[in-house]
């Protein structure tokens, strides 16, 4: 078989194994087979492959054609060519073709039709009529035959893309293998090259040069470049950029500029973000656009039919609006349609629907996110689209992404135009971020302004917030006479603003007082009881799912396990729902110490693990803090002094360093454990003056943990033994 210039066939061939078994099966039913996908996804080099096995598993003979370089009118000659064929007047040039693909010849490849399909259709129709050959065609766009059976080729799965990445490398670079600090990296990679074999091909190669970490870092700049490779001859597949280039140029102008358009977002798009950004009112017209586009594969179709353009499509796509201002008039469009989706979001968020303005919110945070990082590039711009910041605020806070929206806060007001009422809104923003963030010591800096500004602005429901927000920094710090003045003055003002959101919190805050303050139980369940009545009616999620977090500490004081387990199961599923990791975290961490009252350990072991595993994304102070006191008292049972006291002086220093107040092990105040006592009090404890990082901290929580657990049982134990070591183990301690 002979093969284009183009075809590499020095790259590993991996993974579609299930393409491979659909395309022989389609081959015995049809004549005519079209690999349809967008450029670089694979199609070529997965014709080849079918070729290559029906050559070896049934010695079946197979021709090879490249159109790449062939314009219109060149398909005979070039198919000629490939057959070896000098046309011989007055013969029929089409009947030569037949007769030499009728010798010996089962399949015949046409590989790059999409500019010339036409010509290729008809070919394949006089060559039909006159020989039995069965024909398998690689394009951007079907060719439109009667007969024709289509099989789209998406890019890679996520293994199948990473081992990829792992066999190209490898033949640049002998003896590459993939480290374990390497796989995150390398899967971040692939995600974002959106799974694209000729993208990742590319990027592959150049680990010849930098470590995987660094390839990560360079590739928002690698991505709309060239990303040459000089092993491939033929011009159209030697960088990303002339890739896509190669397809633009098969439709029309209106076509380029809606990809351009839509090449902005971040994720996926509908009709109507399409319309927006490009200001085409006229449906007809972008229709055809959209479907040009979907034609020659420069976008897709998701399941949940929205549009999605691949990623090395869009960051090449997405420069071809070269006039300024016209690029200028798409982004104001892009932030104005993206500022009328934020109000809705902070409509419905008002209105209750939490729950449905947080997956909102996370379907379009990319897109927020970029709109957000142009307003900032131009502050006068601010207080026209600053619905977006306030929309994002609540994904930041009440979604655990506090640590993307600290920069972002801090731009917006260093750069804020003269507008008290806006700053004070952009300050009170920072100060949920850092609420969320458990940063207590900006927070004392913050606090003081916003009551300021709020006073002196007359707003009484943004100074309720404002003292809301100090409540909770107060009850962090242990600052309790403070936290309970601010508490009941929000609980003033919310009835004031007859504000039932607002009442809630005030609600939580007070219970979270008298829980701290008094250990009055009683009251604080209350209080809880009554938020999450509130939060039901109104249906305020976020604030919800906190009062049943609440509840359920207070519950496993008051020594009811068994409905302490429930609100915090509830609370769980709620915090997922919102995509809280670090709440989902905490509810984890009452769960452990369930169980360690139970003395189920390996139970609080698992709940402690899967804690850690979600506060590794966040860094949640005071819940890191938390879940290290509870592995503090695991080891502690375990016998693992020794890591349970290097543990607990790191946890005390980083409690120290950071403000937060720490009121003694749950399990302390509820059954006086023996083996947490000696460990509860910080002053008794020689801390170190320097204070470990988070990452730190976890990673020291996590080893410290693993070693608890062989304590308990041996890392070789099966998941059999384990279970009949546990039965056993809950059993002797019954009797």
């Amino acid at each position: 078989m002979h093969i284009a210039p183009d075809l590499d066939v020095r790259v590993p061939f991996v993974g579609r194994d299930a393409h491979l078994a659909i395309i022989a099966d389609s081959l015995l039913r049809s004549q005519l087979v079209t690999l349809c996908g967008a450029g670089g996804i694979g199609k070529s080099r997965l014709a080849y492959e079918v070729a290559l096995r029906r050559s070896e598993l049934h010695g079946q003979r197979s021709i090879w054609c490249a159109l790449a370089g062939t314009q219109d009118g060149g398909v005979t000659a070039t198919l000629a060519q490939a057959l070896h064929i000098i046309p011989a007047p007055p013969s029929d040039i089409i009947d030569q073709i037949a007769q030499a693909l009728d010798q010996n010849v089962s399949l015949l490849i046409l590989d790059n039709c999409e500019h010339v399909r036409a010509e290729v259709a008809a070919i394949i129709k006089s060559v039909q009529a006159r020989c039995a050959i069965r024909f398998l065609t690689t394009s951007r766009s079907r060719l439109r035959l009667s007969d024709e059976q289509v099989i789209e080729i998406p890019p890679f799965e996520e293994d199948e893309a990473l081992a990829f990445l792992t066999a190209r490398a490898a033949l640049s670079t002998p003896h590459f293998a993939l480290g374990s600090e390497d796989e995150r990296a390398a899967r971040n990679i692939v995600l974002r090259l959106d799974r694209l074999p000729l993208a990742i091909d590319l990027a592959a190669a150049r680990l010849s040069e930098i470590s995987m970490q660094e390839l990560e870092r360079s590739l928002d700049r690698l991505v709309p470049r060239n990303f040459r490779d000089n092993t491939t001859t033929e011009h159209r597949h030697r960088s990303l950029r002339s890739v896509v280039a190669w397809s633009g140029q098969l439709v029309s102008a209106d076509a380029r500029y809606v990809l351009a358009c839509v090449s902005l977002f971040a994720d996926a798009f509908e009709r109507e973000d399409a319309a927006a950004l490009s200001g085409y009112s006229d449906e007809l017209r972008l229709d055809a656009a959209l479907d040009e586009l979907r034609e020659q594969s420069l976008i897709g179709i998701r399941r949940d039919e929205k549009f999605l353009v691949l990623v090395p499509v869009r960051t090449v796509a997405v420069t071809w609006i070269t006039d300024v201002n016209d690029r200028l008039r798409v982004r104001e469009r892009m932030c104005g349609w993206l500022a009328e989706i934020a109000q809705r979001v902070l409509d419905g968020y008002a209105a209750g629907d939490s729950l449905a303005a947080l997956a909102v919110l996370n379907q379009r945070h990319g897109d927020f996110i970029t709109s957000l990082t142009w307003i900032l590039d131009h502050p006068a711009m601010i207080p026209r689209y600053s619905q977006i910041i306030f929309a994002l605020t609540a994904i930041w806070s009440d979604g655990g992404r506090s640590s993307e929206g600290r920069p972002l806060l801090e731009r917006a007001l260093a750069c804020c135009p003269d507008d008290d009422h806006l700053k004070g809104r952009l300050l009170y923003a920072r100060a949920r971020v850092a609420l969320a963030d458990g940063d207590y010591s900006l927070m004392g800096e913050l606090g003081p302004r916003l009551i300021a500004t709020f006073s002196r602005l007359g707003d009484h429901l943004m100074l309720a917030r404002s003292h809301s927000v100090l409540c909770n920094v107060c009850l962090h710090v242990g600052n309790m006479s403070d936290a309970s003045m601010h508490g009941e003055t929000a609980m003033r003002l919310y009835d004031v603003s007859k504000h039932p959101r607002g009442i809630a919190t005030a609600h939580i805050n007070l219970g979270n007082i008298a829980l701290d303050a008094n250990n009055e139980i009683a009251t604080a369940i209350t209080h809880y009881t009554s938020a999450i009545e509130i939060c039901s009616e109104h249906g305020f999620a976020s604030e919800e799912m906190l009062a049943r977090t609440n509840l359920a500490l207070a519950l496993l004081i008051a020594n009811d396990a068994t409905a302490a387990r429930l609100f915090a199961d509830e609370a769980i599923r709620s915090a997922e729902a919102l995509g809280n990791r670090a709440m989902m975290a905490k509810n984890e961490q009452t769960l452990a110490y369930i169980a360690i009252l139970e003395s189920d350990d390996l139970r609080a072991i698992d709940a402690l693990e899967r804690s850690l595993i979600l506060l590794d994304s966040s860094l949640h102070l005071k819940f890191l803090t938390d879940a290290a006191e509870g592995v503090v008292e695991v080891a502690c049972r375990a016998g693992r002094r020794e890591e349970a006291n290097t543990l607990r002086r790191a946890e005390c220093a980083l409690r120290t360093h950071a403000g937060i107040a720490h009121f003694g092990a749950l399990t302390q105040r509820a059954m006086r454990v023996d083996e947490a006592h000696a460990l509860t009090r910080p002053e008794d404890l020689d801390i170190a003056s320097e204070a470990p990082s988070a990452q730190a901290l976890l990673a020291l929580a996590r080893e410290t943990l693993k070693r608890a657990k062989t304590s308990f049982l041996p890392e070789s134990a099966t998941p059999g033994e384990a279970t009949r070591y546990a039965e056993g183990l809950r059993t002797q301690r019954s009797t």
